[in-house]
């Protein structure tokens, strides 16, 4: 969760590691995640806050299109955060995917410039990472694998 006085659960934060033999390796992608009011019924609006080139992915802002892919286009209301995170990964590493020249991880000059402009980055403890999916609930992360 984003925010901790959010007490109907509707902000998440969402974390994958990109898949071996992948350009994805290597590369930790954050998500933001929105659940509506109209959550489970409906999915929640998915949105990347790292740079990355996706064919189910608006290159301009990062947000998810339902329609392009597939487990937010068929949703039921049986799915989780963690089946969004893992099918992700797995999109990722899809043939139309896995090749995909993606943006720089860094600026001209060096310094970081990976992230969409409308969402704030989140503090992971860096001891918490091995290779897999990751978000945050509450003061957990939680690792899929």
């Amino acid at each position: 969760m984003d925010d901790g006085d959010d007490i109907y659960m509707r902000s998440w934060t969402g974390t994958i590691i990109g898949p071996h033999n992948t350009v994805h390796e290597g590369r930790i992608y954050q998500l933001k995640l929105f659940c509506d009011k109209d959550y489970p019924e409906k999915p929640p609006t998915v949105r990347f806050h790292s740079r990355i080139n996706m064919t189910c992915v608006n290159h301009e802002t990062g947000v998810v299109d339902a329609k392009k892919f597939g487990l937010l286009a068929n949703w039921q209301r049986e799915y989780t955060m963690e089946d969004i995170l893992t099918q992700l990964k797995k999109e990722m590493a899809a043939a139309h995917n896995r090749k995909l020249v993606q943006p720089p991880e860094a600026n001209g000059d060096g310094t970081r410039q990976r992230t969409y402009d409308f969402v704030s980055a989140v503090k992971i403890d860096e001891n918490m990472f091995c290779d897999g999916i990751y978000y945050d609930i509450g003061a957990f992360l939680l690792h899929i694998l």
